[in-house]
């Protein structure tokens, strides 16, 4: 995550170093955090597994404020993000984390929708 946040900031240097981000480069931060949300939620740790899903959520907001095109990648990207609040589904008694799971489906349905060709399966 540090490196993706320093590829950010130095994508306008001289000498570009680090290269820019990709939808590579975030699809991989998004899916270690997720990952991670997954695997401190089984071992009983609540609060890590929601750090870990709020930082997947941080980088997948980050992502859609570049100028990507989306593609299968970045859809990815937001199954990811998914994984990551479904892994805390239960875990709270108002649903907050299936209702965040919830509102990633809906911004990747709209954000699909802006780009033909790419097939979005919701199942």
């Amino acid at each position: 995550e540090a490196l993706l946040r320093k590829m950010a900031e130095n994508e306008h240097s001289e000498n570009n170093l680090p290269p820019s981000p990709t939808v590579t480069s975030f699809s991989i931060a998004i899916d270690a955090w997720a990952h991670a949300a997954s695997i401190t939620v089984a071992k009983g740790d609540i609060s890590g597994g929601q750090v870990a899903a709020k930082k997947a959520q941080a980088l997948l907001d980050e992502l859609q404020h570049q100028r990507f095109e989306f593609c299968s990648i970045s859809a990815s990207c937001f199954g990811s993000a998914i994984k990551a609040w479904s892994s805390l589904c239960g875990k709270s008694e108002d649903g907050e984390y299936a209702n965040r799971a919830e509102d990633v489906m809906h911004q990747l349905i709209e954000a699909s929708q802006s780009f033909r060709g790419l097939y979005v399966p919701l199942d």
